[in-house]
């Protein structure tokens, strides 16, 4: 790998407009997440105070996770996914690919696009937690059973479900239940944004790779 291909092409991507674009479409879902979870029809039992309570992905409330979910591949293509599409669009790639070989500027692509798509992937939940954080500065546990011993529902706030994969995390150590989900969220979209450029190799039209890793997260 080449470190400055690497590092020119995370320059050149996280102060683009693809990146304003992801701020604002982050934007856009904590507001969703907000709105539909405050303005909506049912009624939030009392509970700690916890800043995860408004934060995509964590809260069961609201449909900003939904469309988060939904959005992630193609914010992740987005910001990482047209690396070698954009090299050879603005004739750059010949140039480069004279000063190294062509495995280490894919190679360096690769790596360069899976940060960045790691990046856009996670940015509207990094920005949700930055955001809930300042508002409700707080960070208490929440039970997560939902029904007792006798199968009856438990009238209460629930953040986290007893049955989820993460509870025994968020119940031994919620800061590092953060860290694993957020880190899951970071690698899923690298390899979203790696697989788009895999397909930019294959694919001549500009900006159709960025198809590729949307259309089969909905198969």
């Amino acid at each position: 790998m080449n470190g400055s291909i690497i590092r020119r092409q995370l320059r050149s991507n996280l102060l683009s407009g693809r990146m304003a674009i992801i701020i604002v479409l982050s934007v856009g879902m904590i507001v969703v997440q907000w709105w539909t979870t405050h303005r909506a029809s049912f009624v939030l039992y009392d509970h700690e105070p916890t800043f995860l309570a408004g934060v995509m992905l964590f809260s069961q409330f609201g449909s900003g996770a939904g469309l988060y979910l939904f959005l992630m591949p193609f914010l992740a293509a987005l910001l990482g996914g047209s690396l070698v599409a954009e090299e050879r669009h603005w004739k750059r790639a010949p140039f480069v690919i004279s000063r190294c070989d062509r495995p280490i500027f894919l190679c360096s692509s690769l790596c360069a696009g899976f940060l960045l798509g790691g990046i856009g992937g996670l940015m509207p939940l990094a920005l949700n937690m930055l955001i809930m954080g300042i508002i409700n500065p707080h960070m208490n546990f929440i039970e997560g059973t939902e029904w007792d011993e006798t199968g009856l529902y438990l009238n209460r706030y629930v953040l986290v479900s007893s049955k989820s994969w993460a509870y025994p995390l968020y119940e031994r150590n919620q800061w590092l239940c953060v860290a694993v989900i957020c880190l899951l969220v970071f690698v899923i979209s690298g390899l979203f944004a790696t697989l788009a450029i895999s397909n930019s190799l294959f694919i001549r039209r500009r900006h159709m790779e960025l198809l590729v890793p949307f259309t089969l997260s909905l198969l």
